[in-house]
């Protein structure tokens, strides 16, 4: 009998040692996509033609901007699935987020100034855990947190893409007011309360409600959503004022879809899956690390030998970072060398 593409009962009847092999699989390639956000795929010079900034902007802020909602709803799933909602557990909440500000404060040390940018999803997830374990012990409905988180991504929507309506509505002074206070304090809305909640949410949903659809439903919905989000990012690029692109009103179904496509997909259990679980993490930890080194050291090579290296950044940075990933966790099994084991777990 021939296998199904995707496993058809819903996640939340998924026995607990379930492993979710195409959850790892779309994390490791959304790590490359975080590459391409902070290094352009496409080095462009003066003399360049304009459609290769195009080509940037379509990759960078409409195709890799899955990534880190893909990762929040990821963390949501994984983390509240063995949580019971009417009762969470204090302490795994705890471990938790304390294990990420253990990351976040090593990769902090690690990176050099004004490279620690990428980490902020880090103390979004953070923030988004401890916001939704408070109003779940505050007895908060599963219908209301999604209320809520709803709300707080319309807020973000006008700080993020949707800025010019923001603008418009400065002509009331009170409006004005808080939205110049919260921009001078926080500068984004790219945050846990404003960004991550929703995402996390939905992660949290797909553990605990059942949330099944046939394949073709699945696929044609992600294939649909991914369409208008393109026209979305069209629309918002020629006609209005973005502030940034991290928020879009279609990210929110191209990521249900994608992470229920993710979420079902049958495949074999095999070593290779929690190899590229932590070769993914560490990609994402790594990349403008390596990039650093790689731009320092292409410009020695030119003011030494006036050979121009630039439009070789990506794939070098690329093949440079792959390479650091798989090897940390090789050698973090060597006697002497398991300390490396706290660069990702």
């Amino acid at each position: 009998m021939k296998a199904k593409r995707l496993l058809p009962q819903s996640a939340d009847a998924f026995p607990a040692n379930h492993r979710f092999n195409g959850i790892d699989l779309v994390k490791f390639i959304c790590a490359y996509m975080v590459c391409s956000i902070h290094i352009e795929p496409i080095n462009i010079g003066a003399g360049d033609p304009w459609y290769f900034t195009t080509i940037n902007f379509w990759i960078q802020q409409y195709f890799c901007r899955l990534a880190v909602p893909f990762f929040f709803v990821t963390s949501g799933f994984l983390l509240f699935r063995k949580i019971d909602l009417s009762d969470p557990d204090k302490g795994r909440i705890k471990g938790y987020c304390m294990k990420l500000l253990r990351l976040y404060g090593t990769w902090a040390f690690l990176l050099f100034i004004g490279m620690t940018g990428h980490l902020w999803y880090l103390g979004a997830l953070v923030l988004s855990v401890i916001i939704i374990y408070m109003l779940l012990k505050k007895r908060v409905s599963l219908t209301w947190l999604v209320v809520i988180a709803v709300i707080a991504f319309i807020i973000g929507l006008l700080g993020d893409n949707y800025y010019d309506i923001t603008v418009a509505l400065r002509n009331n002074t009170v409006i004005d007011y808080i939205a110049a206070f919260y921009e001078r304090v926080f500068r984004t809305t790219r945050n846990g309360v404003f960004f991550g909640l929703i995402y996390v949410m939905i992660g949290i949903l797909f553990a605990h409600k059942r949330i099944v659809m046939k394949t073709w439903v699945a696929v044609l919905g992600f294939v649909a959503s991914l369409a208008l989000l393109g026209v979305e990012m069209y629309l918002l690029k020629h006609h209005m004022h973005m502030r940034n692109y991290n928020m879009a009103i279609m990210h929110l179904p191209v990521i249900f879809f994608l992470f229920y496509l993710a979420l079902h997909l049958n495949l074999k259990d095999r070593p290779i899956y929690g190899t590229l679980r932590v070769a993914g993490m560490l990609i994402f930890f790594l990349h403008r690390l390596v990039l650093f080194f790689v731009q320092y050291a292409f410009l020695v090579i030119y003011n030494h030998t006036e050979l121009n290296l630039y439009d070789y950044v990506y794939p070098v940075t690329i093949i440079a970072t792959t390479a650091l990933a798989f090897l940390i966790p090789y050698l973090a099994k060597k006697p002497g060398c398991r300390w490396l084991r706290y660069l990702y777990s």
